[in-house]
C-alpha cells in the first residue's frame, strides 16, 4: 500500500511556507531487526553500511515498529536511541511503519494490503525536518520516557512494562486452560481467520502444550516482533523465536501465508541474513 503523508516545512522562525509529501510504501525486500540487531547495526558502522546499501542498491525497505521505541525507551544509554537514528536517516525512506495489530485484525493472505502505522509515520516523516542537531526520532522518545505522564500518572517505561506483564499474565491463564490445550493439539491452520492469528497459533503451539515452560516479559516482546514478520521477507530474531518462526513457515506455506525467513546470531546468521538481503531476487517478492 502507498500511502502519501503530507509534510508540512518551516523556517527558522517557524512560519509555514510549503507542504511536501512522504510516498510511505512496503519495498521488497523487507526486513525487520528485534530490539538488539537494531542497536547492532546502528552502533556497528561496517553492518550498518552493508544494510543500508543493500536495501538501497534492491529497492527493499527497514519495517520499524512501537516496539523499537518502547525498548529503546528501556535502554539506560541515550546513545543507543541516537546510533538507531543515524540508521534510520541513512536509509530514508527505505524504512516502513508496521502495526502488528493489524495483522490481527485482517483477513487474507497479502502483507501488501495491511495500513501501516500512519502516526508514527507522520512522526518519522516530520523529524527529517528538524534543525541540524536536535534528537531524532528515537532519541525523542527516549527523552520523553520519564516526562510523559498517562491518566494514571504512568512514564512512558511503566506503560510499556505493565503492557508487557499483563501479556504474559494473559498467556499464563490460557496455557493453564486445559480444555485450551487440547484444542491447541489438534488445530489446523486455516487460511479463513487473519493471519496474524494463525501464525500466532503456529509459533506459540509448542508453549500452549507445555504450560511448565514459563514466559516471560522478554518472551512477550519477541513475540510480539515475531508477529511482524507476516510483512516481511528476511529477519533477525533471538535464535528461540528465529527457529519457531522458521518452523511455523514451512508450515504455512502449504496454506499460503507467508513469513519471513529468519536469522539469529548463530551459525553466522548475520552474514546470511545480509547475504539473503543482498542476494534478493525481486522474480521471488512476496504476493
Amino acid at each position: 500500500m502507498l500511502i502519501r503523508i503530507p509534510v508540512a516545512a518551516y523556517r527558522s522562525e517557524g512560519n509555514v511556507v510549503r507542504v511536501t509529501y512522504l510516498a510511505h510504501s512496503l519495498t521488497r525486500p523487507a526486513v525487520y531487526l528485534d530490539h538488539w540487531a537494531l542497536m547492532l547495526f546502528g552502533e556497528s558502522t561496517e553492518l550498518g553500511d552493508r544494510l543500508v546499501n543493500a536495501l538501497r542498491n534492491k529497492g527493499g525497505c527497514l519495517c520499524l515498529s512501537y516496539l523499537h521505541a518502547g525498548e529503546l525507551c528501556q535502554a539506560d544509554d541515550p546513545r543507543h536511541a541516537d546510533e538507531v537514528d543515524r540508521l534510520v536517516e541513512r536509509l530514508m525512506p527505505h524504512v516502513f511503519l508496521v502495526r502488528a495489530d493489524h495483522n490481527l485484525k485482517r483477513r487474507g493472505t497479502n502483507p501488501l494490503a495491511l495500513v501501516p502505522d500512519i502516526q508514527l509515520a507522520e512522526r518519522l516523516a516530520r523529524m527529517q525536518l528538524r534543525p541540524p542537531g536536535s534528537p531524532g526520532y528515537f532519541r525523542t522518545f527516549w527523552n520523553s520516557r520519564d516526562l510523559y505522564r498517562d491518566q494514571d500518572g504512568n512514564t512512558l517505561r511503566d506503560v510499556f512494562e505493565q503492557s508487557t506483564e499483563a501479556m504474559v499474565e494473559s498467556f499464563t491463564r490460557t496455557r493453564e486452560d486445559i480444555e485450551f490445550r487440547e484444542r491447541a493439539r489438534t488445530y489446523k491452520p486455516t487460511s479463513n481467520i487473519a493471519a496474524g492469528w494463525v501464525f500466532l497459533g503456529e509459533l506459540m503451539k509448542s508453549d500452549f502444550l507445555t504450560p511448565e515452560e514459563q514466559l516471560d516479559t522478554h518472551d512477550v516482546v519477541d513475540i510480539q516482533h515475531a508477529i511482524n514478520l507476516l510483512h516481511c521477507d528476511f529477519a533477525l530474531l533471538d535464535r528461540t523465536w528465529a527457529s519457531k518462526a522458521n518452523q511455523a513457515r514451512d508450515r504455512l506455506k502449504k496454506i499460503g501465508i507467508e513469513v519471513a525467513e529468519c536469522f539469529s546470531r548463530r551459525n553466522n546468521g548475520i552474514g546470511r541474513f545480509l547475504h539473503a538481503v543482498e542476494d534478493y531476487d525481486a522474480g521471488r517478492a512476496k504476493p
